[in-house]
């Protein structure tokens, strides 16, 4: 497996996130983006990586990590913000992918021989029900197949006409560097972002 990521805050302090973890003849991917920008994100995101990654320890099932991780934002100090999270545990000897998706922008597995797959099993946004249900989904990544997560950064990137980069362009990018490095990947469908935008400035981390 190949991983690349890059966070794009809008101001000096992003409210995105992504981490990778080792979880016991898995790998973990958490993905996320709380409510707001700047400082009042910014000062979430230690404590919100620190609590999704002990979940997905204590937690096989996906569904079940968020679940914890949602409960104790809810009634910890404070008032929490809403936080976009998608958890995903990928086993590195089948490709076995089993996820939660709490309120992202569905992510897509691209596959080279059919039709992108949205990850949209979970639930609710965290930090807004403490009791909220959410469920796991199944799938698998074979030879080839590319993981595609991303935050609403990226697909509600607008141009000079105020027209959204949206899903569908996002898609045809990515396809259009199938085989590529994870790295080459990355860079060349961010590049195809900021090429849509043409200069205008972005309104929401990515």
């Amino acid at each position: 497996f190949e991983i690349a990521g890059e966070i794009f805050p809008v101001r000096h302090l992003s409210g995105d996130f992504f981490k990778v973890v080792e979880l016991d003849g898995a790998l973990g991917v958490i993905v996320g983006d709380i409510a707001g920008k700047g400082l009042s994100a910014g000062i979430w995101m230690p404590h919100l990586l620190s609590l999704l990654h002990s979940c997905a320890l204590a937690h096989r099932n996906p569904a079940d990590a968020i679940a914890q991780a949602n409960r104790e934002l809810c009634t910890g100090f404070g008032q929490p913000p809403l936080v976009a999270a998608f958890f995903a545990r990928i086993d590195l000897q089948n490709g076995a992918v089993t996820y939660c998706n709490a309120g992202l922008p569905p992510p897509l597995i691209l596959r080279l021989a059919s039709e992108a797959l949205r990850l949209d099993e979970g639930g609710p946004m965290l930090g807004a029900v403490p009791e909220a249900n959410y469920q796991s989904g199944l799938t698998r990544l074979g030879p080839g197949d590319t993981l595609l997560a991303f935050s609403d950064g990226l697909t509600e990137c607008e141009n000079a006409r105020e027209e959204e980069f949206e899903t569908a362009r996002l898609l045809s990018s990515a396809r259009a560097f199938a085989g590529a490095s994870a790295s080459q990947l990355l860079f060349s469908t961010l590049g195809a972002v900021m090429d849509f935008a043409d200069g205008r400035a972005p309104a929401d981390d990515s």
